[in-house]
């Protein structure tokens, strides 16, 4: 199945867009976020609308009496839409940080994964 998942929330609500990989499986859907630099107290989940919502905020991390020469990483509130297909078990979903990566697993309605029959 062919997914058009990824969307950006309202962009007055972002400053930076982390880096998302969605995979359907033959049990539900995963989805890896890269979020370096980020903890998990400001990293929020929510089921709304048929969109699972990835949301939150990192910030830079300054050096005291140090002067910012360049600065090429995006620092902020972000927001990411993953449109999730029917027969998501969305009171099921799981999720794990760890090492700067969000780790969601969404799993199918057991009605919804494909079984194999047996021919006799």
């Amino acid at each position: 199945m062919s997914l058009d998942v990824l969307r950006p929330a309202s962009s007055y609500f972002q400053d930076w867009l982390p880096d998302v990989d969605c995979f359907d499986t033959l049990n539900g859907i995963r989805i890896k976020a890269e979020l370096p630099g980020c903890v998990k107290e400001n990293v929020k989940i929510e089921f709304r609308d048929g969109n699972l919502v990835l949301s939150g905020s990192r910030e830079p991390k300054l050096i005291p009496d140090g002067t910012v020469l360049v600065r090429e990483r995006n620092f902020g509130k972000f927001s990411r839409d993953i449109f999730l297909p029917n027969g998501c078990q969305v009171d099921q979903i799981q999720a794990r940080f760890d090492e700067g990566v969000l780790d969601i697993f969404v799993p199918r309605l057991e009605s919804m994964v494909p079984k194999r029959i047996q021919v006799e």
